[in-house]
């Protein structure tokens, strides 16, 4: 079977998932790479996987992962521009990764007005900058919580109870069966 497009990582960070539960990443060596070593690609490459074969655990956890390495962060340390640019042109815009970058960026977003008035967007695709005002608008300048992590998931049928109390592991795996 050749699944089109799909990247030899993305396909083993797959059959990882499947097998453990977790979103890691390995570049064919036998040392794992840290979450977010270099940048997000990866973690983009793997949601639209998941988007293309509808795999709502997967795109689930991969939010879990994001949210929780930037919930860390300093703003404007992460995503880069280039980042936001790739996650931009690969994931649908209303996807629960796509809603997670576009707070993140609001919430470290550092843009003049008079660029603004220019119609520069900071290195930003055009077609984001609405969305970073409403996000600005409706999160009031806060930064995204992994207590809000149930924000940025799908939820199918009951799912979303399990996900509000804390369990989300549990279902992950039933809820890719369930589909």
């Amino acid at each position: 079977m050749t699944l089109e497009g799909i990247s030899s990582l993305t396909f083993r960070s797959f059959k990882h998932w499947m097998r453990y539960d977790e979103v890691k990443f390995n570049d064919g060596e036998d040392e794992e790479q840290p979450i977010m070593k270099d940048n997000m690609h990866p973690y983009v490459d793997l949601f639209a996987f998941a988007d293309r074969y509808d795999i709502v655990a997967l795109r689930n956890n991969i939010c879990d992962v994001v949210l929780s390495h930037y919930a860390k962060s300093r703003p404007g340390t992460f995503p880069t521009n280039e980042e936001i640019a790739y996650l931009w042109t690969r994931v649908h815009k209303q996807s629960g990764l796509s809603r997670l970058v576009v707070e993140l960026v609001a919430w470290s977003w550092q843009v003049s007005e008079a660029d603004l008035n220019k119609g520069e967007s900071a290195g930003l695709p055009p077609d984001m900058i609405l969305p970073l005002f409403i996000a600005r608008a409706t999160t009031g300048h806060r930064r995204p919580a992994v207590g809000n992590r149930c924000r940025y998931h799908e939820h199918k049928d009951g799912i979303k109870a399990a996900c509000e109390g804390g369990a989300y592991r549990e279902w992950s795996k039933t809820a890719l069966t369930d589909q």
